[in-house]
């Protein structure tokens, strides 16, 4: 029976990773929806609040159109001037814009006014429905006027509505730079990985060229081989392998960058493939009894 590996700890954290994710994302939603939900209730209390507010606003103007006593300037003071975050326009029976909370530049013309009145009025209606102010008689009960009030959400009840959705988008945020900061760490772990198996197979590699480069020197005593370029065409196999290795050894240093000649490049490696299907012609006709076949010749010299 297969005895089963214990990983290390930074290992099974990272298989378990996929388990945890979907975690953090439930927990995400559920505290995304929540804070949502509870943030449309109080806006939701905050809006009839207001709307109280506007409709005690519209019977005081009702009252004050109404009547001429000594409770009018009561009303006034602390009813209709109390209120300076609900912005509020209202239609008077010559079909003249009053406004309170309206941030309208006094140096604009009556007809600019207006018309910036009117685009808010447009705007209030699509969001409340204007309250109804009815005059009335006293004496006979006619109705000798009608106007209208029309209001929209305070700033403050704006931007309540926009702070969970600021909230999660700026928590959005730090999670995505989080996520990108864990994946960056868990890259750089398992490059430094990479980094120690390639410095470790470099070292590992030089105790067999060692031999390599020795028996190299033995061949070139051998009168049978040492005319026929063998030695030299080893010799040029064990360079290139100390600079396979030593390339090796490199991995996750600085890069130093330098110019080469490309036409010299590619010189060398078509005068290697030459060199050693020459090399194969003489194996064949050395004493070797299993000559050496070059499995990564082109096809271009087979001919």
């Amino acid at each position: 029976m297969a005895k089963k590996i214990k990983l290390p700890a930074s290992m099974e954290f990272y298989q378990d990773n996929t388990k945890l994710k979907w975690v953090i994302l439930v927990v995400s939603v559920l505290i995304s929806f929540g804070s949502i939900y509870y943030t449309h209730v109080l806006v939701e209390q905050l809006k009839g609040r207001e709307k109280q507010q506007v409709v005690l606003f519209a019977k005081a103007l009702e009252y004050t159109l109404m009547n001429d006593d000594g409770n009018i300037v009561f009303i006034t003071d602390e009813i209709l001037f109390k209120n300076k975050s609900i912005p509020v326009i209202w239609l008077t029976k010559d079909n003249e814009y009053q406004y309170v909370n309206i941030d309208i530049n006094e140096a604009w013309s009556a007809e600019r006014k207006n018309a910036f009145l009117r685009i808010q009025v447009e705007e209030m209606k699509d969001s409340f429905d204007p309250i109804e102010i009815v005059l009335r008689d006293d004496s006979t009960g006619e109705i000798f006027g009608k106007q209208y009030v029309y209001y929209k959400n305070s700033f403050l009840l704006t931007q309540l509505i926009a702070f969970p959705y600021i909230q999660l988008s700026v928590l959005a945020i730090f999670g995505f730079i989080s996520y990108l900061a864990f994946n960056y760490s868990r890259t750089a772990e398992q490059n430094q990985v990479w980094v120690g198996l390639a410095k470790e197979t470099a070292h590992q590699l030089g105790t067999p060229l060692s031999s390599l480069m020795a028996w190299v020197e033995v061949l070139r005593d051998d009168p049978d081989i040492k005319n026929k370029g063998i030695v030299d065409e080893l010799d040029k196999d064990i360079k290139k392998l100390t600079v396979v290795t030593e390339r090796f050894s490199s991995i996750g240093s600085t890069p130093v960058l330098k110019d080469e000649n490309v036409y010299l490049l590619i010189n060398n490696v078509v005068g290697y493939l030459l060199h050693g299907y020459h090399l194969k012609l003489i194996l064949k006709s050395t004493h070797f009894q299993k000559p050496y076949k070059l499995v990564c010749m082109p096809h271009f010299l087979n001919g």
